[in-house]
């Protein structure tokens, strides 16, 4: 059942509790208590007469005496003065004491005209003072009544001086034609009421049920772990405290689940992270093994040819420089495999600094002179830029490595081509070397460790494998790009790196 339909029943129920309530009450005790009341006026004015009574001779006096009191407490008051014999003779009136013209007196229930005539001519059918009660008022006793036939509250007492007897009156009419009225009013009230309360429930409905509409609808999206919207309810009741601690937890939660999600994500990348330490251990332990082969084989094999004495003279000096030339070239391939494997744990922290590399690749350029003048290879130098940044020792080890790699690979009386250039706050450096050319579907795979074109080639010519691979990861810790290009002599690396 809905809010609005609760709302709607419950304020029926109360107000129809509160009319049914007004009517009994009404019907119960308003009549008995306006009778009370009425009786105990009228027994006060006749007590308040009588001992102001005492003092009074003249009707004349008498009369207007009445007439006040009559005012004052919206009473009737007769007077009736007898010798020692039922019934009473006389009344006072305007004119004085007048005989009565009938032995009956009865107080009329009519509120209009003149006071004295009503007096006179109050006569119907039954008596209201008959011996019985005149008896009872000389003996002392006040007499109050109700008489249903005129509808009137009446009050006697008996002054025993004078032998006057004070009869008080007062009609309950207006009391019961109040209690008819207001019956047939409250038909169009208990209508006009349903209206009413309808019109409250709506007014109640939309103040409490709209703001809750909106925390139903928050509340939803914070159950799908949305909390981007928090409740906007700018009141200062229940509702209002309750959409606070709404925006309090969600915000909490949101925290909770962002500071989850970080460290999930953190999780997650330290497990990867720790896959490929042990796929970098197994590639590591899988590509030692087998670039460590052939060299301990030769050296092995000479070894023991030495150890046998098959080697004498020349052969003997020979096979000590090839065990030599092996034990360096396992050497170069240790080393080159633990620094490749520290720069694919991404966990080195570079030193950047701003640099010249002109000064850097003439400083290489001279290391490998020998291996330059044995091949009768020249240089040709295009600087156009020199600005560089970054960790020095890392981009020496890429200067180093594409330089070694051009002059394996470049033709005997060839030429290495150096280029560089800033543009774009970029430094750009290419080396390109005349020679064999890669083939196309071959230069995206040399990049990788251990990858070989020619794999009996590049033993004879000295290469490991890492070389490429080495520089490839140190321009990715610099945010940088690289590649190779064939071009109409020869074969052209370049790399590309930010000056910031």
């Amino acid at each position: 059942m809905k809010i609005a339909t609760k709302l709607f029943i419950i304020t029926s129920i109360f107000f129809m509790l509160f009319l049914t309530f007004t009517i009994v009450f009404q019907k119960t005790f308003l009549e008995r208590m306006y009778k009370d009341v009425k009786r105990d006026s009228v027994t006060k004015t006749v007590s308040t007469f009588k001992e102001e009574f005492e003092g009074i001779v003249e009707g004349t006096e008498v009369y207007f005496k009445i007439k006040k009191l009559e005012q004052e407490g919206n009473i009737k008051l007769v007077v009736l003065l007898s010798n020692n014999q039922f019934p009473i003779r006389r009344i006072p009136t305007a004119m004085g004491w007048e005989n009565v013209r009938s032995e009956t007196i009865i107080p009329s229930s009519d509120e209009t005209g003149d006071r004295r005539e009503q007096d006179i001519d109050a006569i119907i059918a039954s008596p209201i003072l008959d011996e019985d009660k005149l008896n009872r008022l000389y003996s002392g006793e006040t007499i109050t009544f109700l008489d249903k036939n005129l509808k009137c509250v009446v009050s006697m007492e008996c002054n025993e001086t004078r032998k006057a007897v004070i009869i008080g009156y007062t009609s309950l009419q207006p009391i019961n034609d109040a209690i008819d009225v207001m019956s047939s009013v409250y038909k169009y009230f208990i209508i006009l009421s349903v209206f009413v309360v309808f019109l409250i429930t709506v007014f109640f409905v939309r103040a409490v049920t709209k703001p809750l509409k909106k925390i139903n609808e928050g509340a939803m999206k914070m159950a799908d772990l949305d909390f981007s919207e928090p409740f906007e309810i700018d009141r200062e009741d229940e509702i209002g405290s309750v959409a606070l601690s709404l925006n309090i937890l969600s915000n909490n939660l949101n925290n909770a689940l962002s500071s989850l999600t970080a460290a999930n994500i953190k999780l997650k990348e330290d497990i990867e992270k720790g896959k490929r330490l042990e796929e970098m251990r197994k590639d590591f332990i899988a590509a030692a093994s087998h670039e460590l082969k052939t060299p301990i084989t030769l050296i092995k094999g000479y070894a023991e040819g030495i150890k046998d004495d098959v080697f004498e003279g020349e052969e003997l000096e020979e096979s000590l420089d090839i065990i030599i030339d092996e034990s360096e070239k396992m050497a170069k391939l240790v080393e080159g495999m633990l620094e490749l494997s520290r720069l694919e744990n991404e966990t080195i922290e570079l030193d950047k600094v701003s640099f010249n590399i002109q000064e850097m690749i003439e400083l290489e350029i001279r290391k490998f002179q020998n291996e330059l003048e044995k091949k009768n290879i020249s240089i040709n130098r295009q600087y156009e830029g020199h600005n560089a940044f970054g960790e020095k020792f890392r981009i020496n080890e890429i200067i180093t490595n594409l330089l070694s790699n051009a002059t394996r690979h470049c033709d005997d009386n060839g030429t290495i081509t150096v280029y560089t250039n800033n543009y774009d706050d970029k430094v750009y450096v290419s080396i390109e070397n005349t020679g064999e050319k890669i083939p196309e579907e071959e230069q995206s795979k040399i990049w990788s460790k251990f990858y070989k074109v020619d794999k009996a080639r590049e033993r004879k010519l000295g290469g490991t494998g890492l070389g490429l691979a080495i520089v490839n990861n140190i321009i990715k810790l610099h945010k940088g790009s690289y590649g190779v290009e064939n071009t109409e002599t020869g074969v052209r690396f370049y790399f590309i790196l930010p000056l910031k």
